[in-house]
């Protein structure tokens, strides 16, 4: 995968991956945090700074993002 910032894209193998925007920008805090913990609070914040919204919503992203990352080379999930 490649995550190019400039042009809001993933890349598997050079194809892009489609995302919703709000996946991401999921995704863009995960990897600017990447080996840290980042609070569900935080993301919230980050994407809805501007609305309430239901944690749910958040998971559903974290789901979708895992489906489409799916596992490393080791077989561990991303």
């Amino acid at each position: 995968f490649r995550l190019n910032v400039r042009e809001q894209k993933l890349l598997k193998d050079g194809q892009p991956v489609t995302l919703t925007n709000k996946a991401y920008l999921t995704l863009l805090i995960l990897v600017r945090r990447a080996g840290q913990i980042v609070e569900k609070e935080h993301i919230i914040s980050e994407i809805w700074a501007d609305c309430f919204v239901e944690e749910s919503n958040l998971s559903q992203y974290v789901y979708l993002l895992r489906k489409i990352l799916g596992s490393r080379p080791d077989g561990n999930p991303y």
